[in-house]
């Protein structure tokens, strides 16, 4: 008697075709959990980087105004402020830094690359302590 080892060329490519049928179920949420643990990342970055923006301003000994950031924030050839490439973000009023620590208050509003709100956070003063518009 001669036993059959291995699988047939059909056996294979019904298994090829449940792990393809598989993937293409779970593929899209695993790239979309990508984004958003990215975006989430970024934006708690942001958030930190505000936090050290007084502080950034006596070290200098400069004051400053943001209006508006779609590109690195530097300050003595340093990156002080940053978001994404495509992001931008608008204050309103401007956001004003003095060089004694002490920080305006205003409203930031995040959009991704796309135009698409993001996130919106109130500043207050002195600290420059960022809040979700929600809490």
């Amino acid at each position: 008697m001669r036993g059959t080892a291995g699988f047939s060329l059909l056996e294979l490519l019904v298994v090829m075709a449940l792990i393809a049928m598989l993937m293409g179920l779970v593929g899209p949420n695993f790239v979309g959990q990508l984004d958003r643990s990215r975006q989430r990342f970024a934006l708690e970055q942001f958030r930190a980087q505000l936090t050290q923006l007084p502080r950034w301003a006596r070290l200098s000994g400069q004051s400053f105004t943001l209006e508006k950031l779609d590109a690195p924030l530097l300050l003595n050839n340093e990156e002080i402020l940053s978001l994404p490439a495509g992001w931008r973000a608008q204050f309103e009023p401007p956001l004003l830094i003095s060089s004694t620590q002490i920080c305006s208050s205003s409203r930031v509003r995040l959009q991704d690359e796309k135009g698409q709100a993001i996130a919106d956070y109130t500043l207050s003063g002195p600290a420059c302590e960022p809040k979700d518009q929600a809490e």
